[in-house]
């Protein structure tokens, strides 16, 4: 079994031109298997789908850090109306599924209201404040 290692910062998640801001556009960090063509975010130093990997400390050449679109479209959404416990994000607040050109679907904390989001709906990715640090969620785009 491949142990599951999973980013400890969140500036790990995403690359910016400087320090994350909120509201600053943000391309979420993926990892891009170049021998089966499978994407994957959070970014992985192997393919759970073709099993290339890192051989001792030295990573296939076959799977590459690269960066997400920065644009997406929305393909599911929800709205949490009750904060879990230990919630760094007021409540109500809307969730969507958005799938990026790459493949890949993230879920993200979007700044809309709920009524507002659709299927199909492009977005973008940017920095959100979760808590004390920067995170990253989506706006219409």
């Amino acid at each position: 079994m491949t142990e599951l290692r999973w980013p400890v910062l969140a500036t790990e998640l995403f690359t910016a031109d400087a320090a994350p801001e909120p509201g600053q556009p943000v391309r979420l960090r993926a990892s891009h298997c170049r021998a089966c063509g499978r994407w994957e975010f959070p970014a992985r130093d192997y393919c759970p789908n073709c099993d290339q990997r890192a051989i001792g400390d030295q990573l296939s050449s076959d799977v590459v850090t690269d960066q997400l679109s920065s644009e997406a479209v929305v393909a599911g959404s929800t709205a949490i109306l009750h904060a879990p416990p230990g919630a760094l994000i007021e409540t109500p607040y809307s969730v969507v599924l958005a799938t990026h050109p790459e493949g890949v679907s993230v879920l993200g904390v979007m700044q809309a209201d709920f009524d507002k989001i659709s299927i199909g709906q492009p977005v973008r990715t940017i920095g959100v404040q979760v808590g004390d640090r920067v995170g990253f969620g989506y706006v219409p785009g």
